[in-house]
């Protein structure tokens, strides 16, 4: 005679599905609102840097400083910190920043290099990182359109100094985000510091992505 237990274990199944997780799971996304837009938009232009740790504190480096290395008027050195200046205006969005580490391959054995980096594109949608998940504000992306590709330019010294050179870059962009106290007892995200991902390869039905900047 045959078990009867996987015809009694589908409904449960199911049930679970339907009920326990319907918190956490959504077939599809609702498109992020006007407002929580705005408010990513508003909170990432304007000039940022970035502590150790990849969170903004702008106590570290002067605007003044920040706009003389991007400048090449002053040398940036191995204490100073990444930066970026966001402009947002309308759909177009042009980012001029400072980093560390980048290596210019997913090839981890390669050095690291500090270098300064400009890209300017036209912001197409925004969409929520992780479809199969509740959306959560923290996971909001931004993707634009390049309207010049991403240049970076060396300055460490190495190979190439003061070189600029343009790179692939598709235009994924991901802000740093956390919460803080609201007026009331509630709290909202704030946005600050974005990143740029490229597309290299599709593993197990997910796209990974290089940070580029």
């Amino acid at each position: 005679m045959k078990s009867k237990l996987p015809l009694l274990l589908a409904p449960m199944l199911l049930a679970l599905l339907s009920t326990g997780c319907a918190g956490n799971v959504r077939w599809k996304h609702p498109s992020p609102s006007q407002d929580l837009l705005r408010q990513m938009l508003a909170d990432v232009d304007g000039f940022h840097v970035a502590d150790a740790n990849g969170r903004e504190d702008n106590r570290l480096l002067s605007p003044e400083r920040a706009r003389a290395i991007l400048a090449q008027e002053q040398a940036a050195d191995e204490d100073t910190p990444p930066f970026q200046f966001v402009e947002v205006r309308g759909r177009t969005i042009t980012i001029r920043g400072y980093g560390k580490y980048f290596i210019p391959s997913d090839d981890l054995r390669l050095p690291r290099r500090r270098y300064l980096y400009e890209y300017h594109g036209e912001l197409t949608r925004a969409a929520y990182a992780l479809r199969h998940m509740a959306p959560e504000a923290c996971d909001l992306k931004l993707y634009s359109k390049p309207l010049q590709p991403l240049v970076f330019t060396w300055i460490d010294g190495g190979a190439n100094h003061g070189t600029a050179h343009p790179v692939k870059f598709d235009g994924e962009l991901s802000a740093d985000c956390h919460y803080t106290q609201t007026d009331g007892d509630g709290m909202a995200p704030r946005y600050d510091i974005l990143s740029g991902y490229q597309p290299y390869a599709r593993s197990r039905g997910r796209v990974r992505s290089l940070w580029m900047f």
